[in-house]
């Protein structure tokens, strides 16, 4: 025969599982929340920046600029950033396409700089656009090492 009073003798147990089944879930939720406004924020850092090198490439071939190398550099940027516009998915290989172009777009900005003397270097114009963006608390731990 059972002891009816076996219900009381595990409500401590039973309250414990319950709070920790509760406090699980909200976990997994918020740190859902956490991840997805995360992801939202470095696209968009990322998408500005490269909305910025895609401005300045244009206002470079709009110009009257004289340096046949710069309008090449800036010729290949725009070539860089041409496939983008179509790959636009959170996929492994999307991202890895962005991610390469990023490099390829940074270094060929750097290059369009130093060949203009340009006074304002690559970080300063990233650093601008993170102005804008807003800096992520966790990209600043990241950076010191």
């Amino acid at each position: 025969m059972d002891d009816p009073f076996e219900s009381v003798l595990s409500l401590e147990q039973q309250f414990y599982q319950d709070g920790y089944n509760e406090g699980y879930q909200k976990g997994v939720e918020t740190h859902f929340k956490e991840g997805k406004e995360y992801g939202v924020q470095t696209g968009f850092q990322k998408f500005v920046f490269l909305g910025f090198i895609q401005g300045f490439t244009k206002n470079i071939l709009a110009s009257d600029q004289e340096n046949v190398k710069v309008k090449e550099n800036a010729l290949q940027i725009e070539s860089i950033l041409e496939p983008l516009q179509d790959h636009t998915s959170n996929s492994d290989a999307d991202h890895e396409l962005l991610e390469s172009a990023l490099k390829k777009c940074r270094n060929k900005l750097r290059v369009i700089c130093n060949q203009m003397q340009h006074k304002t270097s690559l970080s300063q114009m990233e650093n601008l656009c993170l102005d804008i963006t807003g800096k992520i608390p966790g990209e600043i731990l990241e950076d010191a090492w």
